[in-house]
């Protein structure tokens, strides 16, 4: 059971991240549509990804064991 809490955290980390540079890319490129110069999907997607890396720290720091050496 172990192994597959340490798996779900590096797949929701990876999420995140790829997340976070496709919202960046949207953002930078100015994607239609667009609301004041600022690609709407582009800021949908930092908010997931800003979401998802809180629920992944809120995680981490729930199970107390990130430096444990178990």
């Amino acid at each position: 059971m172990r192994d597959s809490r340490w798996h779900a955290r590096l797949v929701l980390g990876l999420l995140t991240s790829a997340l976070f540079v496709g919202s960046s890319l949207l953002w930078s490129m100015k994607a239609p549509p667009t609301i004041a110069g600022v690609s709407v999907f582009g800021g949908l997607g930092y908010l997931l990804a800003a979401y998802l890396g809180w629920q992944l720290l809120r995680a981490i720091k729930k199970s107390g064991d990130i430096d444990s050496k178990k």
